[in-house]
């Protein structure tokens, strides 16, 4: 079964989705308020939205050291991009003097501190690993969606009974360690197909997909193994020329 998903204006009713004030910001201020809740709260295009509306706020209540002159993209709608973020939370203590310079030289801030840097690492983070987390939420109802993919397989016949064998449960950079033995699960291995910047870039945004994994009690560790996650690019356009070729 190919399930081709178009999560973005899930739950655009936000009866679950966890918003903040700064996400309704961003919304407010987006081409198509009240659209796309979920895509504007995990998309690259939007996080580094949301790490400039938090500067500001902070700013604002004096909690920054550095200042920013007029025409810093702080003060600029969408001036700030996600590989930003990405930069700043992957930054190690040891180069804390590269990432110091690369938010005085990005926002063109001055008097930049170490507490700065800490705090622009610590939102970084925070951001990113949401969106991780809802997109990990999408993925969860994806992979559960296998009981409906074992009651169609029972319906035609398409149970085909296969040697018990191991095979490896991760076919990206992040390894789970886990394998599975069941040949029933072997037959059910969900592959789930992920475009975007982050997931491409960002070196720890799977990890973060699979703590969230873990963390489901209907998936565990176990199940999770049984997920593949992999990069395609234009997910939606493949998405549809797949399901197409499928029908046709």
């Amino acid at each position: 079964m190919v399930v081709n998903t178009e999560w973005g204006s899930w739950d655009d009713g936000l009866k679950v989705l966890p918003q903040t004030r700064f996400d309704t910001l961003v919304d407010e201020s987006s081409s198509d308020p009240g659209c796309g809740l979920l895509e504007k709260m995990v998309s690259g295009m939007y996080l580094g939205e949301l790490l400039r509306l938090s500067l500001l706020d902070l700013m604002r209540h004096g909690a920054l050291d550095m200042s920013f002159p007029d025409g810093s993209p702080v003060y600029i709608h969408m001036g700030i991009e996600s590989a930003f973020l990405s930069k700043i939370a992957e930054s190690k203590p040891e180069n804390s003097l590269s990432a110091l310079s690369c938010i005085t030289d990005t926002l063109v801030a001055t008097g930049v501190t170490s507490r700065d840097l800490r705090t622009i690492q610590m939102l970084a983070t925070v951001i990113v690993k949401r969106s991780a987390r809802l997109k990990s939420t999408s993925t969860q109802i994806g992979s559960r969606r296998n009981t409906l993919t074992r009651f169609i397989r029972r319906m035609f016949g398409c149970i085909r009974p296969e040697e018990p064998s191991p095979i490896s449960t991760s076919g990206s950079s992040y390894d789970s360690k886990d394998t599975l033995e069941s040949s029933e699960l072997a037959d059910e291995v969900i592959d789930i197909a992920v475009d975007g910047s982050l997931f491409e870039f960002h070196t720890a945004f799977e990890s973060f997909m699979r703590t969230a994994l873990h963390d489901v009690e209907a998936i565990g560790k176990a199940n999770e193994a049984r997920i593949k996650i992999e990069l395609t690019r234009d997910g939606s356009g493949t998405g549809a020329a797949l399901i197409a070729a499928a029908a046709a």
